[in-house]
């Protein structure tokens, strides 16, 4: 059975660990009235990567956003185009 692993960091450290695995999916968790953009490392289809979150948030929303790569975008891209100080690494 593959563990869930969940990291919460600063956006400025997303941007660096994007630059090393250069392609991720990107997800909106809608939590306690708060936005925060979960950016997916782990190369899962889509719907395994929802479902996992949606076991580690039960009570929250959970969106699709966004897929991306580094050839396409040199930057992650924050949903909905807000800026964000904290944000969630999924692997």
């Amino acid at each position: 059975m593959k563990s869930i692993r969940l990291l919460e960091t600063s956006f400025n450290k997303a941007e660096i660990i994007y630059s090393v695995f250069q392609d991720c999916a990107v997800f909106a968790v809608i939590k306690d009235g708060k936005l925060i953009p979960v950016y997916d490392f782990s190369k899962n289809n889509l719907r395994s990567t929802t479902n996992s979150l949606r076991k580690l948030f039960p009570d929250d929303i959970i969106k699709f956003y966004f897929r991306c790569s580094f050839d396409s975008q040199q930057t992650l891209p924050t949903p909905f185009g807000l800026k964000f100080g904290d944000c969630y690494l999924y692997f």
